[in-house]
């Protein structure tokens, strides 16, 4: 019966979220979304005059895995972000902690709610390339991305989790933008990094976005794992986690001290 009980917060928990993170947030669900499709259909559809049928067809899937990892950071850093530091704000995480929901069930919920939203945005995008671009890829194929995409959004996700607890609104909004802007830049989603000055390509080879695009796409066309790729996007998680864990700590020692 005790399971039963924790399994039922758990999903009424997971409904909540679901509620008040994508249904009654409708903007973010947008921004998440449509910016990528219309990135996407612009460079495929409009600024495509001058590539060749033959090299098109395998364009169109590479930058088609590039949006979805645009997404994917777009969604990782500015949803949670705003989401974890809306939860602040309003005390609903100290609601939590009141309920019968534990703080493993609230996050556990959370992490369900954004990757859903990242799987989301990357339905979408495949979607538009199959109607619109008639990708040559096959279902199987593309249905096989998507389990991936929990994999390689894991750092991100830590990423926007590390941008909510930097303070207030307009800093997090601020350092949201100083995050996915020049990482989507820098990790070569908007234009191929080999166009770019030297230093900015070894700076772009070091990011998790970069690793995530090169994975996906290494996995989808040519039809296998490169374990290099998959090594740094697990380094950056470690990172990440242990930065983030140093963080919290930090934080409640402070709470502690200010009682």
């Amino acid at each position: 019966h005790w399971r039963d009980d924790q399994m039922k917060n758990f999903l009424f928990q997971v409904e909540i979220n679901y509620k008040r993170i994508i249904f009654r947030n409708l903007r973010f669900l947008f921004f998440s979304i449509a910016m990528p499709i219309g990135f996407y259909l612009l460079f495929t559809q409009v600024m495509n005059q001058s590539i060749p049928d033959n090299i098109l067809k395998t364009w169109t899937i590479t930058y088609l895995i590039s949006m979805i990892v645009y997404s994917m950071l777009i969604s990782s850093v500015f949803t949670v972000s705003n989401t974890l530091l809306e939860d602040r704000i309003c005390k609903f995480d100290l609601l939590v902690e009141l309920s019968a929901v534990s703080k493993l069930q609230y996050y556990g919920s959370m992490v369900i709610v954004f990757l859903s939203l990242n799987l989301l945005g990357a339905l979408s995008l495949e979607i538009t390339a199959i109607v619109i671009n008639h990708i040559q890829v096959s279902v199987i194929r593309l249905f096989e991305l998507l389990l991936l995409l929990p994999l390689v959004s894991f750092p991100l996700v830590l990423l926007g989790i590390l941008v909510s607890l930097v303070g207030s609104g307009n800093t997090v909004n601020v350092l949201c933008n100083l995050v996915v802007f020049p990482m989507a830049i820098l990790s070569g989603l908007w234009w191929p990094l080999e166009t770019m000055p030297d230093w900015m390509q070894h700076v772009g080879q070091l990011l998790p976005a970069y690793h995530a695009k090169e994975f996906l796409n290494e996995f989808i066309q040519e039809q296998h794992f490169n374990f290099n790729h998959f090594g740094v996007l697990l380094t950056w998680s470690i990172l990440l986690a242990g930065i983030l864990k140093g963080v919290v700590m930090l934080i409640n020692k402070r709470e502690v001290q200010s009682v």
